[in-house]
């Protein structure tokens, strides 16, 4: 949840920058770094959220998943994957089987933009 909130705020500040004070900061001046750093934490912190959310054992996902089944069910999920939980991640980063995960990010990143931009659009 914190990913997404820093995701989400990131994308605010870009975005009410690009509406009200595109003008005030010089393309090539000390402040324009810091548009593409709001850029790049957004897309981070929207990979980390979309990350930590996959079922498998070392990331977050997998107690969000045990939580959701039975009790049963849960600890027998939990005891099967856990051993091999990291080796499944590793496999899965190898083979590029979590490649969609820049895709959704980005556009998480754009929907928080579109949302920002039609909340702040009364106020320009």
């Amino acid at each position: 949840l914190s990913n997404i909130i820093m995701c989400l705020v990131s994308a605010f500040i870009l975005v009410s920058y690009e509406m009200f004070a595109r003008d005030a900061i010089q393309p090539g001046g000390f402040f324009a770094p810091l548009k593409n750093l709001l850029g790049d934490f957004a897309i981070i912190n929207a990979v980390l959220a979309i990350l930590n959310l996959i079922p498998i054992p070392p990331l977050d996902g997998a107690a969000v998943m045990s939580g959701f089944l039975p009790r049963s069910w849960g600890e027998k999920y939990q005891e099967l994957i856990m051993p091999f939980g990291f080796i499944i991640l590793l496999g899965l980063l190898y083979t590029g089987a979590l490649n969609w995960i820049g895709k959704l990010s980005y556009s998480l990143v754009q929907f928080f933009a579109l949302c920002t931009s039609l909340i702040l659009k009364p106020f320009v």
